[in-house]
């Protein structure tokens, strides 16, 4: 494996983290029934940053792998 590969591995992982940081912990700080709105996210951001940044096959990896983490983890948000 070369570095260039290795370099583009640990960068998605760590948008992924990112991402799910951004998109599934506010779920759970969302203002009650008084202000009822869409929430605000930057995860789609970190997304479209992966995939300028790493390459299209890269952030179609950082999406897919993100949101299904997400689900995994917060299942009922």
């Amino acid at each position: 494996m070369n570095k260039k590969l290795i370099y583009k591995m640990c960068m998605a992982a760590m948008l992924i983290v990112l991402v799910i940081i951004f998109t599934a912990i506010p779920r759970y700080f969302e203002v009650g029934p008084i202000f009822n709105f869409n929430r605000i996210t930057f995860g789609p951001a970190i997304v479209i940053f992966a995939s300028i940044y790493l390459g299209p096959f890269y952030g179609g990896i950082v999406g897919g792998v993100s949101d299904a983490l997400s689900w995994v983890i917060f299942p009922n948000s």
